[in-house]
């Protein structure tokens, strides 16, 4: 070790001085027993610093006042530098009363006079501080002093404090090699326990992070031995077997998580961990002391069979398994594929008897549930029928599906009708105690126990009830119907959908048969849709017409009137014309058209229906009509038209009273009135009517 003197002496050359002055004024037996009170005393001090009830501020007070006693100093200190190692960071007294301390102000920094001096060799020792070349003066209120011994303390390499003492107390003032020795042992020791005291916080704060990091993990931590024998569990684990940790320790974990990996069981698991020597994970099944089922994710961190072994030898664990509750997630992929083959099979299901049994089939399968009954809402009556019965196991229900197909429910009967009424799921764990259930008996004589329904849905509108049993007692999931139910809202809609259609597909076929032709045109008077009536009247295919324009099938000269009966349908609702048509080899025909306005669910104009009504026979008869009443009008013969019976047959028919036909057959009313001799009276003779002379 080397040091520096005030003369500017330093390393033997120092040394040999400093022995001859002890040598002069000690004898060299007094030497020996200060040297061997400070041996013991450095053995007792380095056993106190490593004790463990030892905090870092105790083993820094502990070595600082130590080296006071053992250098017989009358003022000491400790600096702690920072990470940097040049600044200091503490700085611990001795020798220092409080008042002194607040008088001299802020604690030194390190880069005073002090960290003037040459440390390269960790340890200085100054004979009279006032006579260094560095020395500058002491700081206001600073107590003076002499002699100096400064010794550096490094830990893990790294500059941790340095101790400095001055003013040697005694006879002599300055301090010895011994000092120096003595004190560099103890800053040895000191680095030591620092260090130690460094590893224990490092492995305290590792050991609180893995006990804190264990605690909050979302998944359980089993250690086991060799033989499978738990030794340790985390919270999570004792919180998923719902045990507590003096009933765990020391059981077997085949004994405590009796569990199914398709017929493997845990012991089954740990042997071919054994066998493997490498992770493994198994999702298995097991259920817990409430008697819920759960699925367990299981991975096995085994040992190979010289690691296994060792761990044996040493009592340490040779499996760590790593659990995780997997059933909400099992559970939340269930329902996606439940929703993803429900979507399928709605959008392949051609009817709504095609897509019932197998709705069914795919929800029961997928959730568990043995046995699916469809009840469907009979508005016209009021009640519930039972549509459809699917069962896992075509015998497990034949007598109980045909028994329901007779059952029809109420408003609130039941729990079919209590979900119809109420739009909401429910379920019993137990149909058996359910006495307000009709079916509750039949179920029962059936071995069905559990129970739930939902509602299928449009809007606040119920469609039908979807109800699923099973033989167990058991509850559906608050997950399981939560999906289910917005899958009812689904299944609902397609149900309204498929019966609208199949109503639609009625009209349709109405409309096919009809007496009129009837044609759906849009805003601009395109074709939509046209019944074979209206197709065949115009000489057109139902094809060739969607999409063409109005103007195609209306004579040019009569297109006028079209367009204001369409300004008439558009203000009141409802336009009408007579017009002819054209067909599409040229020939014209009259028609009647009937045009009734459409709109769409917002209220705006979406196109209208026509309605068109083949009147040419009518036209011909009224023009024949006009052409005889124009031939008798103008006629200079007297004319009268009968049928067979002797009726009179035209409106005209008072016309036989025409001046030319009077005036040749002088026929006169009695009373002067037609009274039989209006349109549909008879001719009896010439008693009716007669001439004045009494004959015709």
């Amino acid at each position: 070790m080397g040091q520096r003197g005030h003369q500017g002496t330093r390393g033997q050359q120092r040394r040999k001085g400093a022995a001859g002055q002890e040598k002069s004024g000690v004898s060299l037996a007094g030497q020996v027993r200060d040297y061997q009170r400070r041996s013991r005393e450095l053995y007792e001090i380095s056993k106190t610093l490593h004790r463990a009830d030892f905090s870092l501020a105790d083993v820094l007070r502990l070595i600082l006042d130590a080296a006071v006693r053992l250098s017989n100093a009358r003022y000491g200190a400790l600096g702690v530098f920072d990470e940097s190692g040049e600044r200091l960071a503490d700085f611990l007294t001795v020798g220092i009363d409080a008042a002194t301390k607040a008088a001299i102000g802020p604690l030194p920094t390190g880069r005073g006079f002090l960290g003037t001096l040459d440390w390269d060799d960790d340890v200085i020792r100054v004979k009279d501080l006032t006579r260094h070349p560095a020395f500058t003066g002491f700081p206001p209120h600073l107590p003076p002093m002499r002699s100096f011994l400064g010794v550096s303390i490094r830990v893990d390499g790294r500059l941790f404090g340095r101790i400095y003492l001055t003013d040697k107390k005694g006879r002599r003032r300055e301090f010895s090699e011994l000092d120096e020795q003595t004190v560099a042992a103890l800053g040895v020791h000191a680095s030591l326990a620092i260090e130690d005291r460094h590893y224990v916080e490092r492995l305290q704060t590792a050991e609180a992070l893995y006990w804190s990091t264990m605690a909050s993990l979302p998944v359980s931590v089993v250690r086991l031995d060799q033989q499978g024998t738990i030794r340790f569990a985390n919270p999570r684990f004792y919180a998923l077997i719902q045990r507590n940790e003096a009933d765990i320790v020391g059981r077997s974990i085949a004994s405590v998580l009796p569990v199914d990996a398709q017929g493997e069981g845990m012991d089954e698991l740990l042997q071919l961990a054994r066998v493997q020597g490498e992770p493994m994970a198994r999702e298995v099944e097991w259920v817990n002391e409430a008697g819920d089922p759960r699925i367990l994710q299981v991975c096995i961190a085994g040992m190979n069979p010289a690691a296994a072994a060792a761990a044996a030898a040493a009592a340490a664990a040779a499996f760590v398994l790593i659990i995780e509750d997997i059933s909400a997630r099992k559970r939340t992929e269930s329902g996606l594929v439940i929703q993803s083959a429900v979507t399928r099979c709605l959008a392949e299901s051609l009817t709504l008897a095609q897509a019932t049994r197998e709705l069914l089939r795919i929800i029961g399968e997928h959730t568990g549930w043995e046995v699916g009954v469809l009840w469907a809402v009979d508005r016209p009556a009021g009640v519930l029928r039972c549509a459809e019965v699917w069962a896992q196991h075509a015998g497990l229900v034949t007598e109980f599906a045909a028994e329901l197909r007779r059952v029809t429910l109420s408003l609130g009967g039941g729990l079919p009708g209590q979900v119809w009424a109420t739009g909401q799921p429910a379920w019993v764990a137990d149909v058996g105690r359910a006495a307000d259930c009709p079916v509750a008996p039949l179920a029962v004589r059936s071995g069905l126990r559990g129970v739930f329904a939902f509602a299928l849905r449009t809007g606040s509108d119920v469609e039908g009830v979807m109800v699923f049993l099973s033989p167990q007692i058991r509850e559906p999931g608050q997950d399981l119907l939560h999906i289910l139910t917005a899958l009812g809202g689904q299944i609902g809609q397609f149900m309204a959908r498929k019966r609208a259609e199949a109503d639609l597909h009625e009209v349709h076929d109405a409309l096919e048969h009809a007496v009129q032709g009837i044609a759906r045109l849009d805003v601009h008077g395109r074709y939509l849709a046209v019944n074979a009536l209206y197709a065949s009247l115009l000489g057109f295919t139902s094809e060739e017409l969607i999409g063409a324009e109005w103007p195609l099938t209306v004579h040019p000269d009569d297109r006028a009137a079209v367009s204001a009966a369409y300004q008439q349908m558009r203000s009141v609702g409802k336009g009408q014309a007579e017009v002819r048509a054209l067909r599409k080899d040229g020939s014209v025909f009259h028609k009647r058209v009937v045009m009734i306005k459409a709109n769409d669910w917002e209220g705006r104009l979406a196109g209208h229906y026509c309605f068109m009504e083949d009147i040419t026979e009518r036209k011909q008869a009224e023009e024949a009509l006009i052409l005889y009443k124009k031939i008798i009008a103008y006629s200079s013969e007297a004319i009268g038209i009968l049928d067979l019976q002797g009726g009179y047959l035209a409106e005209w028919c008072p016309s036989i009273t025409h001046r030319a036909y009077r005036r040749r057959v002088a026929w006169t009313y009695p009373g002067d009135s037609p009274r039989r001799g209006s349109i549909g009276g008879h001719f009896s003779g010439p008693d009716e009517y007669r001439r004045p002379q009494g004959r015709i």
